[in-house]
């Protein structure tokens, strides 16, 4: 049995996806990985052939543990990516989107990392923008200039890195019971992988690979089958946050912090559906009550940018 599963929901981008199984078959072969990581792939009914087209592409992949599965209908992002989980037998999991793409390098250090300190609960990558013709997107991507670390179990940990878990792809934790959970607790939001990684912050030491970035496509908004809503997912966010059993003032501040990280998107929203947020049960007072002091800066702040942008085209 291996002792991590590549886990990959995908829906209708069988191209991205056979370019992604090839790199990962490749790395497989090249550092000898075969008994260590093997690759769940679940089509959530997608319309483009993808379950035949890439069944037909691992037939000759002999000697790597590859398992495909097509659901009846489309059940969902998030029913998918936790059915890959499920369905996976090792001891943890990588999640990865059908359209990115890890390297040798970031893998074998996975591997390494978690066959030889097992305190080590999850994994955190750096990542790089790229375009869909696999070409960098120039200064768009995370904690490129940072240091590889481990970080200490606890509530610091996941204060330290609740922001790294929107984006899943590459992200690694120890699997658990974490479906479980989530399950038990009837939770249904598109961040299921904050709930996993924070549980695991709690639980065991993490570390952050930096030097080896996860390649990220970058698409508009519009090329995407979901959407931020009227509230930018804050409380599909909060949801995971407060189900983390910790104390009202440490869950209070993770929300907190998610609401600083979620600047971009709360310059979109309106005052009508920020009092929504605020009044929903997922929302704590003190998080509620920082939403309404920050977002005044927040607006004040891109009236000042837009005037300022306007200014300088005049001059």
């Amino acid at each position: 049995m291996s002792i991590l599963t590549i886990c990959i929901p995908t829906y209708n981008r069988i191209n991205d996806l056979t370019y992604s199984i090839r790199i990962i078959k490749d790395i497989i072969e090249s550092k000898n990985l075969h008994e260590d990581v093997s690759v769940i792939i679940s089509d959530n009914f997608s319309p483009d052939n993808s379950y035949n087209i890439i069944t037909k592409e691992i037939s000759d992949y002999n000697k790597i543990w590859i398992k495909v599965f097509k659901q009846d209908s489309n059940i969902g992002g998030t029913k998918n990516m936790i059915f890959t989980i499920n369905e996976a037998e090792s001891e943890y999991c990588m999640l990865l989107g059908d359209d990115d793409y890890i390297n040798a390098d970031y893998l074998t250090r996975v591997v390494h990392e978690i066959k030889n300190n097992k305190s080590i609960t999850c994994i955190f990558p750096s990542n790089q923008a790229i375009y869909p013709d696999k070409t960098y997107v120039k200064g768009l991507g995370r904690d490129l200039r940072k240091k590889t670390r481990y970080h200490k179990k606890g509530f610091l940990n996941c204060c330290t890195n609740i922001g790294r878990t929107s984006q899943m792809s590459g992200l690694v934790f120890r699997k658990n019971g974490l479906v479980e959970l989530f399950s038990k607790r009837k939770m249904d939001n598109l961040y299921p992988q904050t709930f996993f990684m924070m549980l695991n912050c709690l639980n065991g030491k993490s570390l952050h690979i930096v030097d080896y970035p996860v390649l990220i496509t970058h698409i508009s908004q519009s090329q995407k089958d979901w959407d931020y809503g009227n509230n930018g997912l804050l409380l599909d966010k909060f949801e995971n946050c407060i189900n983390l059993d910790l104390s009202f003032i440490k869950y209070s501040i993770l929300e907190i912090i998610v609401i600083m990280q979620t600047k971009y998107l709360l310059r979109k929203l309106s005052y009508n559906n920020i009092f929504k947020v605020v009044k929903d049960k997922k929302t704590s007072f003190l998080a509620g009550g920082f939403l309404l002091i920050y977002m005044p800066y927040i607006k004040t702040e891109l009236f000042i940018k837009k005037i300022y942008w306007r200014l300088k085209k005049v001059i």
